[in-house]
């Protein structure tokens, strides 16, 4: 306990607006507990929000979101740039998601659905649902 008490010294100095505690915090809590991640990644990533360079995993949900409402992810501030082969093309990975971006956008208008706004947080009775 000693050492999340350490860490709430450091947040009380950081400027905070609200902090959104989710899932992914937690983890990232548990694994600072066990000494498995340092104080300040934790820091810099949930007080500060500076978020750092995803997986493939997350550059590939991410391109896939962009392509299909042009919404960018959080602490982006350009699209993700698709993985290449050696040769230029997009590896089978990001190809698929193009294919399903396609897709989407052909499914959402053969069933008359419109995207008003995409990334955007919306409040509902004072509790945060989104972004």
């Amino acid at each position: 306990m000693l050492k999340i008490s350490i860490l709430i010294t450091k947040i009380k100095l950081c400027r905070m607006d609200k902090m959104l505690i989710n899932q992914s915090m937690i983890k990232d809590l548990v694994k600072y507990q066990k000494e498995e991640l340092c104080g300040l990644i934790f820091q810099n990533k949930w007080i500060l929000k500076q978020f750092g360079k995803g997986s493939k995993a997350n550059d590939l949900g991410h391109y896939f979101e962009y392509l299909c409402t042009g919404a960018l992810a959080k602490g982006e501030t350009e699209p993700i740039k698709p993985h290449t082969t050696k040769k230029g093309d997009l590896t089978v990975d990001f190809k698929i998601a193009k294919e399903q971006a396609i897709y989407f956008k052909e499914v959402i208008s053969k069933y008359g659905i419109k995207l008003v706004s995409a990334g955007e947080i919306v409040i509902e009775e004072k509790q945060r649902v989104g972004a």
